[in-house]
């Protein structure tokens, strides 16, 4: 669902920012084919454990390429057509991910994509009005302020999706509580850069 809400498509190029065990790098390769790229952008500060999964799909898989991120700087070689971060914004202006500057972030965001791309962000959702104050503690960040920040660096808020939306949750618990783990509330955005 979140691949089909996204419009990755045989092909396609697509920037992946930190990917952790690889879980959607795979089925974006997939996704994209023999004729498409992933590019699987790991946070260099956090060592090698952080490209350990995007190492081990590239090395099963020959459309992947493993890319550092040195703040907000990394090196692709071609504009993309997906931009794709999944519960990990909320992380980016941690210092454990190099406090990142997020509106040079999203810019930089901006510039790597064709005109007409996408970015998609699933994250988790807390109280209103609690900002960016809980994305190291609950690791969590509010949907208006994600799109407040992005469309701030340019690009239009082009579809929301329900799908992992969880009502039970009454955003006050961290992500790994054992009572919410695997049910926590995420919002689904996706954005595009005007053509």
């Amino acid at each position: 669902d979140i691949v089909a809400f996204a419009g990755v498509k045989p092909g396609q190029k697509v920037a992946e920012f930190a990917p952790g065990g690889g879980y959607y790098t795979r089925i974006l390769a997939k996704t994209v084919g023999p004729n498409g790229h992933i590019y699987a952008i790991y946070v260099a500060s956090q060592g090698d454990k952080a490209a350990k999964g995007a190492n081990a799909v590239a090395a099963a898989n020959a459309n992947v390429s493993v890319v550092p991120l040195n703040g907000i700087t990394f090196a692709l070689p071609e504009k993309v057509d997906v931009v794709w971060i999944t519960d990990n914004y909320h992380d980016f202006p941690n210092p454990s991910y190099g406090a990142l500057d997020m509106p040079a972030f999203d810019k930089a965001i901006f510039d790597v994509l064709k005109p007409g791309g996408v970015l998609l962000i699933e994250d988790y959702q807390t109280v209103p009005g609690a900002g960016a104050t809980q994305t190291s503690t609950l690791h969590r960040i509010e949907e208006s302020l994600v799109k407040s920040q992005v469309t701030g660096a340019g690009f239009k808020l082009d579809g929301e999706s329900p799908v992992l939306h969880n009502p039970s949750d009454d955003h006050t618990l961290k992500i790994f509580d054992p009572s919410i783990r695997g049910q926590v509330d995420q919002y689904v955005l996706r954005f595009r850069k005007p053509r």
